[in-house]
């Protein structure tokens, strides 16, 4: 791709500067044919005249011509690189931004997922405390009935061996 600045070009920036140097080519290549044909009325205007003072006076107006359309093109081209490099700098400005958004947004999702994740282990760990406590319930009762049961059986035995 070509660069400007150190910068890529879009496809639609390249095609735009090709459509515009295109347009520049088109005018100067009018501006050759015009002043080609201003050259070949000089030509025979010089013919005719007959005096050199005369002939270099009509190659005078060519060369101002020449120098007015060599002008006109480093004007266009000036103005044609201060709006490219206008183009870049917003269109970084706007880049740049967009990328702060990106990372703000990112930022924003991650301490919302976070924060959720948070909560389901709390919510996660409390549950299990209460399932454990109700297991730790359940193992007590079962035990003291087994104990029970087992004075029970002993208190048998030992009244029957009596």
């Amino acid at each position: 791709m070509f660069k400007r600045d150190g910068k890529r070009l879009s496809k639609r920036e390249m095609l735009a500067l090709l459509d515009e140097r295109e347009k520049e080519i088109q005018d100067l290549k009018r501006n050759i044919e015009e002043l080609n044909f201003k050259l070949n009325n000089k030509n025979i205007a010089i013919e005719n005249a007959g005096s050199i003072a005369e002939a270099s006076i009509a190659v005078n107006g060519v060369f101002e011509s020449a120098q007015m359309a060599c002008d006109q093109y480093i004007d266009n081209i000036v103005q044609l690189n201060d709006k490219q490099l206008s183009l870049s700098a917003r269109l970084e400005k706007e880049s740049k931004e967009e990328a702060l958004r990106i990372i703000n947004d990112a930022r924003t999702e991650a301490l919302e997922i976070i924060s959720k994740a948070k909560q389901e282990a709390l919510d996660l760990e409390k549950e299990t405390k209460e399932k454990c406590e109700e297991v730790l319930l359940k193992i007590r009762v079962e035990s003291k009935n087994s104990w029970e049961e087992l004075g029970e059986k002993i208190d048998q035995i030992i009244v029957e061996e009596d």
